[in-house]
């Protein structure tokens, strides 16, 4: 085997890793509805008046934990 050929294996390797990196992510944003998102980082007994922005700044703490492939950035 030549230097191009293990060149090209190596190459291979990554791009396969990286789609398996990526599966998991998908499956991960699958399984959460928007909803269930929501309904975790909300809860029922907010009576503070900047409810939106603590709402869009847990939701973005949930999105930096289970990255999207740089889809989505708030």
């Amino acid at each position: 085997m030549n230097a191009r050929q293990r060149c090209r294996e190596r190459r291979q390797m990554r791009y396969r890793d990286q789609c398996r990196i990526r599966t998991i992510r998908l499956n991960l944003l699958k399984k959460r509805s928007t909803e269930e998102i929501i309904n975790r980082v909300w809860s029922e007994h907010h009576t503070q008046e900047n409810d939106v922005v603590n709402l869009l700044v847990a939701f973005k703490n949930q999105l930096d934990r289970h990255p999207c492939s740089g889809l989505i950035k708030l």
